[in-house]
């Protein structure tokens, strides 16, 4: 993904990140060979409840990159300190590319249609704090879904990412 479209997507021009996906589904090929992150077979990795929890993951985390650039979210940051608010979106759109780029080494195609589908029909809450928590569970659940080995790559992003929106959901409180 090309700093252009974090730029963009930091100004509110933000179009559903799945459809950045070559093709419109996410693949191993589609990533360069130095971003490739190849894991070995996870357990239950490649169950239909695992493909429709990474779709819920790539919608949570569109979904409140989406909300977090609308301007009454960037108020509600600027409030609580945060300078730099279009730096939260560009963030969460880094970490979209991430997960797009681990779920794809795993050999996870979701389309981007399912993502797009079950990001806008996601409701749109008061408190931001809500969607940050609601991402941390999405992360959680994908951790609990896929039961990676522990302390294998994934299962240590995934804890990590869960923590992250964890604290940010409580520090929005």
């Amino acid at each position: 993904m090309k700093q252009e479209l974090f730029n963009g997507i930091a100004k509110g021009d933000l179009p559903m990140l799945a459809s950045t996906m070559p093709g419109g589904r996410i693949t191993a090929d589609s990533m360069a060979p130095s971003d490739a992150v190849r894991l070995p077979y996870e357990t239950g990795m490649h169950s239909a409840l695992a493909h429709a929890q990474w779709v819920v993951l790539f919608a949570h985390l569109s979904h409140t990159a989406r909300r977090c650039a609308q301007a009454d979210v960037a108020g509600q940051l600027k409030s609580l300190g945060v300078r730099r608010t279009q730096t939260v979106v560009i963030s969460l759109a880094r970490e979209y590319v991430h997960a797009r780029d681990l779920a794809g080494a795993l050999g996870v195609t979701p389309s981007v249609d399912e993502v797009w589908r079950t990001a806008y029909a996601m409701p749109l809450h008061d408190h931001l704090a809500k969607h940050f928590r609601e991402l941390a569970q999405a992360y959680l659940k994908l951790l609990w879904i896929t039961a990676p080995r522990e302390g294998s790559p994934l299962s240590r992003w995934l804890r990590e990412r869960a923590s992250v929106h964890t604290a940010q959901a409580q520090a929005i409180l």
